[in-house]
């Protein structure tokens, strides 16, 4: 099976980008509770209900992956600011408007390369379950498909 993230939902792709964060800062020895927050939020939307209250959410956070100034601790890692940009960009670029899923791709890609990460045909197949549907975003994802995707990144290591 080819592997065409723009055929992931907005909900699916965001929550690979948080795990694609997560294993930046695994590789690269960064332990940051802001950061945590950061992927929680983002994780988040796969079940979120309300996608523009999700979305306001994400103002409150200190890190926002939005062009605000990162901590001072991190403004010399610029791949750091990179990728928490990208993770965002996946649903912010769309929140507001018709969904592009190039830029689904287009975000989703760039982080997995910067977290060094090329998931597994088995691991793309269990986030296509979940359908965009006609506006990208799909519905709140079952707790079902959620814990599939869960247990398959608790299993990951060096391959997703």
């Amino acid at each position: 099976m080819s592997q065409d993230f723009s055929k992931l939902s907005i909900r699916a792709a965001t929550w690979l980008g948080s795990q694609c964060l997560k294993q930046y800062c695994l590789e690269n020895n960064i332990v940051d509770e802001r950061i945590s927050q950061v992927c929680k939020y983002l994780e988040a939307l796969a079940t979120e209900t309300d996608v523009p209250a999700w979305d306001e959410q994400g103002n409150a956070l200190e890190i926002t992956g939005l062009g605000d100034p990162m901590p001072p601790e991190y403004t010399s890692n610029k791949e750091l600011e990179e990728i928490i940009s990208c993770v965002r960009e996946i649903s912010a670029c769309q929140i507001y408007g018709a969904w592009k899923s190039e830029y689904t791709a287009k975000f989703l890609g760039r982080a997995l390369y910067l977290a060094g990460l090329k998931p597994t045909n088995q691991t793309f197949e269990l986030l296509i379950i979940h359908k965009p549907l006609e506006h990208g975003w799909g519905d709140p994802v079952s707790e079902v498909t959620l814990g599939l995707w869960q247990a398959k990144a608790s299993s990951w290591g060096q391959s997703p």
